[in-house]
């Protein structure tokens, strides 16, 4: 058997200026929250110049400082102060004396709220970073999600030491929501002998400062110089610093770090290109040096050639006249690209509070009881060391190829892995994957515009098309043109760039991830799709909740000053609003919530897959999360799917391979699950669901005739599988197995508040036989939220 598979006020650094013998001035305000909240933590700094030595005393009405209210100072040094508001209270200054001799005391009092994500109540605990500890002073930069309304698009922010200091945060501000800070990449200065949990705080804004001119990177001498030698012998060479002379952008644009990137041809070569992204952070002597090599570009002038064939060559890239990488004979595929990263900086991996990165519903709620085996950790990290380019790393390299496997889910093992351990073999292994991801011939960028082919300008573009039906079909190929070892499609389709982009910020994986969302929809046949609107539908239900799982993904994080932004997310609202019209309320709609465009092709047309259901409902349940609430009404449809299976037939079969939703191969649906089991497990019909121990469907549900049963059947089978009592069918004991791709959807259906959802989901958690395996393959170990 195949189974597969508020704002509130923010009190900013406010120095405050005292004069020995004087007592300093101190005002309070009250907030305009509508509730208080919690008290609140203050660190105060007071350092003293001159003479002589003394005591800070007499605390504003309002603050509890204990025995710090009384702290002394010597001379030239700097004295800690830590203090607590009462409820509701933001300071601006601080009341106290200087004792001793004629000194002046400058009293720096830095207000912030001791819970970034609590600017209006929405989690009990600070955004937690890890950073191991670093001997020197190192730039760090990192993406990071945020829940929608923690922070302020407006606002700055500080990452606290362990020791208490407090150090400034660059924010690129990539995609906000209702005003609010959604996803950014950050970047700071950690200081030297620093390591541990940070937190990050709200503070002023850095403020606008003079973009770094790329000059002063090319003045130092910098260049990194791409040579590429065919096989027809033709030397190409490719130098960033000339490319920068003609062309720059800058990704990440601050006081603490520049990013410029650049881009353009090898040599005179037509097909091959070459991208740059330099990193430099201010009064830090290096750089971060991120080359991209592309096959990328699509002709559709003349739909009948076909100019972007594989290309063999060797290879060489030099960074300020070193030689930091060389291949010889690599076939670089058509409409694929490789990348490597070369960095004389000291990188930083921080590693993220797993609980809130599950609270902002970028990532699916994994088990938080759940531990990861260290064998998969290591397993992973091996399995993705020295990933040369064209090389599938983990994923299935034949995407098409049926069974379970860790691949797939709507992030794969690895990812789950990493978001539950937070483990930095397992980061690495999620970034190489994006890598290997490149190696797919899915690329298709726009030479036009440079970015990639989109719906908009071309409507009827696809790779399924002929001149018949479409002005615009990607080029036909033939020969060695299709000559690659890795085969993509949309029906197992991995999350392979999304993870990578989010927890790094780099350029690289939003484009990667831009390409996989954009090729789901570019692929179909334009009629099929309807044109620009790009409707699923036609896919497998697998290939939908994948596509649209994938479509969630690149509209969530994709830049709000980028078009695909809008593209993608309009994109991902016409399908909610087909679903709505032609299957929620529509002209299919159904008591099953099954989905009978194309989903009606089992059991001779007369059955689905619930597997491929549940996805479906896993899928879209996801993107509910990460705040597009237009699916709500199509994940309340097709979440009560899951439930009906469990308490109206006999949840022991809940999650069968393939169930009968109707009499005939055409035809209407039956009316309840009831009626689905009967059809389905009646032996009249399939004489299989009939031998000694009597009747499927006649047996009391979970007792110990079923198992008999089973294990009768499995017999027959030649699988010998003895079941237990209260054991599903379908692999019940397997991560990979039918009940373990129905978890994800029950757990849908509770976070959709459906009736009943919270019956189901006991009776499904509470079940004998679970997998023994989550720790290895974690992909759908979901909880409800």
């Amino acid at each position: 058997m195949n189974f597969f598979r508020c704002f509130v006020g923010i009190a900013a650094f406010c120095p405050v200026l005292f004069t020995a013998g004087c007592g300093g001035g101190g005002s309070s305000d009250t907030p305009s929250d509508p509730t208080p909240p919690p008290a609140e933590t203050y660190l105060l700094t007071l350092t003293k110049s001159g003479s002589g030595s003394g005591t800070v005393s007499s605390a504003p009405a309002g603050i509890d400082c204990g025995t710090a209210c009384s702290a002394s100072y010597a001379n030239n040094t700097a004295v800690t102060l830590t203090a607590t508001a009462a409820s509701g209270s933001v300071f601006n200054g601080w009341s106290g004396a200087c004792a001793g001799s004629s000194l002046t005391c400058t009293v720096t009092l830095n207000a912030e709220r001791r819970v970034i994500a609590s600017f209006n109540s929405s989690t009990s605990a600070a955004i937690k970073v890890q950073i191991d500890p670093v001997t020197a002073a190192n730039g760090v930069t990192f993406g990071h999600v945020f829940v929608k309304g923690d922070v302020p698009a407006t606002s700055g922010l500080s990452l606290r030491t362990p020791a208490g200091q407090l150090i400034p945060v660059q924010i690129d501000n990539k995609a906000t929501s209702s005003g609010s800070l959604r996803y950014a990449v950050l970047s700071t200065m950690v200081p030297a002998n620093t390591g541990g949990s940070f937190e990050l705080i709200p503070s002023a804004p850095l403020g606008t400062s003079t973009p770094r001119n790329v000059s002063e990177l090319l003045n130092s001498g910098f260049d990194a110089i791409v040579t590429i030698k065919t096989s027809d012998n033709r030397t190409l060479t490719a130098s960033a610093r000339t490319l920068f002379q003609n062309k720059v952008s800058r990704w990440l644009d601050g006081p603490i770090v520049t990013e410029w990137e650049t881009s353009g041809p090898i040599g005179d070569d037509p097909h091959l290109a070459v991208r740059f992204n330099v990193r430099s952070y201010a009064g830090v002597a290096g750089e971060r040096v991120d080359v991209v090599i592309e096959n990328n570009w699509t002709v559709i002038e003349n739909p009948r050639v076909f100019t972007t064939s594989n290309v063999t060559y060797d290879v060489d890239i030099s960074v300020r006249g070193a030689s930091v990488y060389a291949k010889t004979g690599l076939t670089h595929y058509r409409q694929a690209r490789w990348r490597k990263v070369f960095s004389t900086l000291t990188e930083i991996a921080p590693r993220y509070d797993s609980a809130y990165l599950k609270k902002t519903g970028a990532v699916p709620n994994y088990d938080p009881a759940l531990r990861i085996n260290e064998a998969s950790l290591a397993a992973w990290s091996t399995r993705s060391q020295t990933l040369e380019p064209m090389s599938n790393g983990m994923i299935q390299p034949y995407m098409p190829t049926t069974g379970g496997r860790p691949d797939i889910g709507v992030l794969p093992a690895w990812t789950a892995g990493y978001v539950i351990s937070m483990d930095p073999r397992t980061r690495q292994a999620v970034l190489a994957m994006s890598n290997a991801a490149a190696s797919f011939s899915i690329h298709y960028r726009d030479k036009n515009s440079d970015r990639p082919i989109s719906l908009i300008t071309y409507p009827d573009i696809t790779i399924l098309g002929n001149s018949v039906d479409t002005r615009h079909p990607f080029p036909l190929c033939s020969g060695d043109c299709t000559n690659s070892t890795l085969v993509h499609d949309s029906a197992h389709q991995p999350s392979m760039a999304y993870m990578p982009y989010l927890i790094t910020g780099d350029h690289f994986h939003l484009e990667e991830l831009q390409f996989w969302a954009n090729y789901n929809v570019v692929q179909y046949n334009p009629g099929y799709r309807l044109n620009e609107l790009g409707i699923v539908k036609s896919d497998q239900v697998r290939g939908q909740a994948w596509t649209l799982r994938t479509l969630g993904h690149a509209a969530l994080l994709s830049p709000d000053s980028d078009s695909f932004k809008g593209y993608f997310t309009q994109i991902l609202e016409n399908n909610f609003t087909w679903y709505q019209n032609n299957l929620v309320t529509g002209p299919s709609s159904n008591n099953l919530g099954v989905d009978n465009y194309g989903a009606v092709v089992y059991l001779g047309n007369k059955g689905y897959a619930p597997w491929q259901d549940d996805f479906f409902t896993s899928a879209i349940s996801e993107v509910v999360a990460m705040g597009f609430d237009n699916g709500k009404s199509l994940l309340a449809f097709k979440a009560a799917s899951p439930v009906e299976r469990m308490l109206d037939m006999c949840w022991i079969a809940a999650a069968s391979y393939q169930l009968a939703v109707r009499p005939a191969s055409t035809g209407v649906l039956y009316q309840n699950f009831g009626e689905v089991a009967r059809g389905t497990f009646d032996s009249t019909t399939y004489s299989s669901w009939k031998n000694s121990v009597g009747n499927f469907i006649d047996l009391p549900c979970g007792d110990q005739q079923m198992a008999d049963f089973l294990t009768e059947q499995s017999r027959i089978a030649g699988a010998s599988h003895r079941y237990v009592v209260g054991e599903m069918i379908g692999y019940a004991s397997g991560a990979e197995g039918y009940p373990s791709n129905m978890q994800p959807a029950l757990a849908a259906s509770v976070d959709a508040k459906l009736d009943r959802a919270n019956d189901a989901w006991s009776l499904f958690i509470n079940r004998t036989v679970k997998p023994n395996d989550y720790g290895s393959e974690p992909q759908f170990a979901i909880v409800p939220r």
